[in-house]
């Protein structure tokens, strides 16, 4: 999910100038935009493969290395993915009002590093290196010590993929947006491109290290793939071109809604308070721009509650997946490497649903509209969680049946079935197919349903939508495992709870989830503005 959404999201801030920007792209870029390009899609590519380099691994690490409980895993990885996709928000706003983009790419970097050194040293064995006593014992971090380092860690890393997720897209725009849309749209094209390396890398060599070499080595990778890029950011600053920071469409919606607050009670309706003609202090674009943004919001809440089912269901088909038979031949994958298959899917179903479903609607006068492929998606999710139940009723099955088999990844034994982890391909291709059909347009009709000035804010809070789905998954997780202390849903062993239960109730809640969709988005009526050319149709 996080590559569509990451790609999106970034394209909101400066989709604007794709807009209303004159084509000129017939002209040559210059060598120095070249080059600045190049290395801003490069120090996303480091971003991306430092993100999950960490969290390809993050619970099988949580477990083995740190000796946490499964559902407490499960809890830390939600979490800290929440955190990650909530504070762009506040990364966007230091950028455009107080620091300018490339400062807060490079301060985020410096954060980072630091996250990225606390992580191999709370996996690092240090036995070997050190004789503390007398009679040869030998030192090593207690547990706590370690858990405390991986904890700051995580909070560095959170706040330092904030700032850099919520600006490299922009930053890397503007050094080529004089050159026209042409240009703005061929560098996000390479941007996805470049983030999908990113993550393949890490999802695949760096999850191999981690799981089969070495945890520190494996996260050793990732530190020195950061400073890395950060080392080429500052050797190349001459060649960027630098805008100062300016008013934020965040601070400029603040302003709309506290002065509503304010004056309601000036005998005006809420909204109309704030406009000139009423004696307010913004244009009535700004105030229409700023009820437009607020609906669409309501309207886009339920993505909160899908991120929550989709999130914990990717959370336990990882967990399944440490007790599903990793081999291939004489090699045993990486257990992260199943997750390719959702990133291939999504990479195949852009392009079709775009350039043939979406299309071939449109003649048979059956237009498949922004708000339709949402509820589609939310659909299709739920089918994805069902199957992923099913999978598991099975795979306890021939364990119970056969005894199963015992296989260690990252140092930790499971009592694994004799069933190929490739058998989980279909629950995690649909997943990537909810992703194609809910995130990706809930990004582009937000794009459409605000004027230009608030595109970026709009792309960001979508985003945090999705981080707080992690959060509501995290806070249904508690309570599950509250409910069923005596007969758990999710507990260290997979093998004799009931995680299937937990999954079937995803799929219930997101049921609900699409129902109320779907009657928010009949009840849906886009506000007009001075940005109407545009919105698209929508239509329910």
């Amino acid at each position: 999910m996080e590559d569509s959404c990451d790609t999106v999201a970034d394209k909101g801030d400066t989709s604007r100038h794709i807009i209303e920007g004159d084509d000129v792209g017939a002209q040559k870029l210059s060598w120095r935009s070249v080059v600045a390009a190049v290395f801003i899609l490069t120090v996303e590519m480091c971003e991306r493969l430092t993100y999950y380099s960490v969290t390809a691994n993050q619970m099988l690490f949580s477990t083995s290395i740190l000796q946490l409980s499964a559902p407490l895993a499960v809890k830390i990885h939600q979490v800290f993915a929440g955190t990650s996709l909530i504070l762009p928000l506040f990364g966007g706003y230091i950028a455009d009002c107080m620091s300018g983009r490339y400062n807060a790419i490079l301060g985020s970097g410096f954060i980072y590093v630091v996250g990225l050194v606390l992580i191999p040293a709370s996996a690092m064995d240090y036995r070997p290196l050190f004789c503390t006593d007398e009679d040869g014992s030998q030192f090593d971090l207690d547990l706590t010590t370690r858990r405390v380092y991986y904890y700051i860690a995580l909070v560095c890393i959170a706040v330092g993929t904030g700032g850099i997720k919520a600006t490299v897209g922009p930053f890397g725009a503007q050094q080529v947006e004089e050159y026209g849309k042409g240009a703005v749209r061929s560098f996000f094209n390479w941007f996805y491109w470049f983030i999908n390396v990113g993550s393949t890398i890490a999802f695949t060599a760096v999850a191999y290290v981690q799981q089969d070499i070495s945890f520190t080595w494996g996260y050793v990778i990732p530190l020195i793939s950061m400073v890395t890029s950060l080392f080429f950011l500052v050797v190349t600053r001459g060649f960027y071109r630098h805008i100062p920071p300016g008013e934020s469409s965040v601070k400029l919606a603040l302003g709309v809604v506290h002065e509503a607050v304010r004056r309601r009670g000036d005998g005006q309706p809420f909204f109309q308070s704030p406009r000139k003609r009423y004696g307010g202090s913004y244009d009535d674009e700004t105030v229409s721009g700023v009820i437009a943004f607020g609906k669409v919001l309501l309207l886009l809440l339920p993505l909160a509650g899908f991120g929550a089912c989709y999130f914990q269901a990717q959370s336990i088909t990882y967990l399944q997946s440490l007790r599903m038979d990793v081999t291939l031949g004489n090699f045993a994958i990486p257990v992260a490497a199943i997750g390719i298959f959702n990133t291939i899917a999504v990479l195949i179903l852009i392009p079709f649903v775009d350039r043939v479903l979406y299309p071939c609607m449109e003649r048979i006068g059956r237009p498949f509209t922004l708000l339709k492929r949402i509820g589609v998606g939310m659909i299709i999710a739920m089918i994805g969680v069902v199957v992923s139940g099913v999978v598991e009723i099975f795979r306890k099955r021939e364990i119970a049946t056969s005894g199963g088999m015992i296989q260690t990844l990252g140092g930790q034994d499971f009592r694994s079935s004799h069933y190929s982890v490739f058998l989980q391909i279909p629950q995690i291709v649909i997943g990537g197919m909810s992703e194609v059909f809910t995130f990706v347009p809930a990004f582009e009709f937000g794009f459409t349903q605000v004027p230009s000035s608030m595109q970026g804010m709009m792309q960001g809070a979508v985003l945090a939508l999705s981080g707080l789905g992690n959060y509501i998954g995290t806070g249904v997780l508690a309570a599950v495992s509250a409910a069923t202390h005596n007969d758990p849903w999710l507990s260290d062993d997979l093998n004799t709870c009931h995680a299937e239960y937990l999954l079937f109730l995803m799929g219930g809640i997101l049921i609900i989830v699409t129902v109320i969709f779907t009657v928010a988005s009949l009840l849906y009526r886009s506000t007009p503005t001075q940005d109407d050319d545009v919105k698209e149709g929508t239509a329910h």
